[in-house]
C-alpha cells in the first residue's frame, strides 16, 4: 500500500503542477525562419528595426507573456529549397540556434516561419519557380523534421506578403510570380489542416492580413526599389517592418491562446497523442499524458490499477478542431 501511495502522491503532484502552469506567464523562445524580409533588408537598422524585433517587443508588452527571446534567421533570396534540411545549407543553423533554446523547458520553442516570397520567382532564386505542390512539398519537409527534433515545440507558418507585379531585380517576379505567390496561401491552410489531424496543438496558421495590408498600403509602408521594370514595392521600410511584426506577434499570440483553449479541453500534445493512438497500452505515466488523456485511476489492493481515459471526448474535441480548420478550406482545389 504504500508504494500505491507513492503513485497516487505523484500523480496528483503532476496534476496540480500541470493545472497551475495553464495560469502562469508564457516564456517564448522563438527562431524566426524567412527571407529578406524577415531579415530586414533595407532597413537603416535591421537589428533593432527588423520584424522579428517587432514582433517580440509586441509579445513582450501582453500580460500573458513572460520572457521573449528570439533568434533571426531570415536570409536574403532565400526559398523553401534552401531551408530543406537534405540541402545542408540554412537548416543546420536553424538547428545550431533551437538547440541553445531546447533546453529551456520553462519556455515554450516556437519556429515562426515566412517563406514563399522567392519560391514564386520566374527566375532566379534556388528552386524557383516552385508549384503550389512543390511548396507545400518543400514546407511540409522543414516542418517534419523540425517537429522530429524539437518534440513539444509550436509552428507558426505566416501567409508571405504581397509584392507589386512589376517586381523584377536580381530576380524575375512579375505578375505570373505575384500569381504564384497567391497560390502558396491553400498550401498552408492545408498543412496546418493535415498536421492539426495527426500533430494537434503543434502546427498553427499564422498571419494571412499582411498580404492585403502591403498591397493597400505599399506606397507608404514598402520601398520604392529601382527595377527592370520600373519602380517596384518588395521590401518593407521601417513603418511596414513594425506593422509586419506586430501582425506576426498576433498572430503568434492567437496560437498560444488557441494552445490554451485545446488544453482546458483536454486536447493532447502532438507526440502524446501519436503514441496513443499506436498503442492503447500505455508503458508509463507522464504529466502529458495524465492531464490529456486520463480521467479516473483505480486503485485495487492487489496493487492493480486500472485508468479511465478522456479518448472519446477528445476525439469529438479533435473533430471540432478539424471541422473547423476545414472550413477555412472550402472550395480550396489543391493542385496535382
Amino acid at each position: 500500500m504504500k508504494d500505491i501511495r507513492k503513485v497516487i502522491g505523484l500523480l496528483l503532484c503532476m496534476t496540480i503542477c500541470c493545472y497551475m502552469t495553464g495560469k502562469e506567464k508564457k516564456n517564448l523562445n522563438i527562431v524566426f525562419i524567412g527571407n529578406s524580409i524577415t531579415q530586414g533588408a533595407l532597413l537603416e537598422n535591421p537589428r533593432h528595426e527588423a520584424p522579428p524585433v517587432k514582433a517580440a517587443l509586441y509579445l513582450r508588452r501582453q500580460p500573458s507573456v513572460g520572457t521573449v527571446r528570439y533568434s533571426n534567421q531570415g536570409v536574403s533570396g532565400s526559398t523553401t529549397f534552401d531551408f530543406l534540411p537534405q540541402t545542408d545549407l540554412l537548416f543546420p543553423k536553424v538547428v545550431r540556434v533551437a538547440d541553445q533554446f531546447k533546453d529551456e523547458t520553462w519556455a515554450t520553442l516556437i519556429f515562426s516561419i515566412m517563406l514563399g516570397t522567392n519560391d514564386s520567382a520566374i527566375t532566379g532564386p534556388n528552386g524557383a519557380p516552385a508549384s503550389p505542390a512543390k511548396y507545400y512539398e518543400n514546407m511540409k519537409t522543414i516542418i517534419d523534421k523540425l517537429l522530429a527534433l524539437y518534440p513539444e515545440c509550436k509552428i507558426v507558418l505566416h501567409r508571405p506578403v504581397w509584392y507589386s507585379p512589376n517586381t523584377y531585380n536580381g530576380a524575375k517576379y512579375l505578375e505570373e510570380g505575384l500569381n504564384r505567390l497567391q497560390s502558396y496561401y491553400p498550401e498552408l491552410q492545408a498543412l496546418v489542416l493535415d498536421y492539426s489531424k495527426h500533430f494537434p496543438g503543434q502546427v498553427f496558421m499564422g498571419d494571412t492580413d499582411g498580404f492585403d495590408y502591403f498591397k493597400t498600403h505599399y506606397k507608404n509602408e514598402l520601398f520604392p526599389e529601382k527595377g527592370n521594370a520600373g519602380t517596384f514595392y518588395l521590401h518593407p521600410n521601417r513603418k511596414g517592418a513594425s506593422a509586419l511584426g506586430e501582425l506576426w506577434g498576433k498572430a503568434i499570440l492567437g496560437a498560444l491562446d488557441m494552445i490554451r483553449r485545446m488544453l482546458q479541453k483536454g486536447v493532447v500534445s502532438a507526440s502524446r497523442l501519436a503514441k496513443f493512438q499506436d498503442s492503447l497500452k500505455l508503458a508509463e505515466i507522464d504529466r502529458h499524458t495524465l492531464t490529456s488523456l486520463v480521467k479516473r485511476i483505480y486503485v485495487f489492493e492487489d496493487k492493480r490499477l486500472e485508468i479511465e481515459f478522456y479518448f472519446r471526448d477528445e476525439y469529438r474535441i479533435m473533430q471540432e478542431y478539424v471541422t473547423a480548420l476545414s472550413g477555412q478550406e472550402s472550395g480550396r482545389e489543391r493542385s496535382a
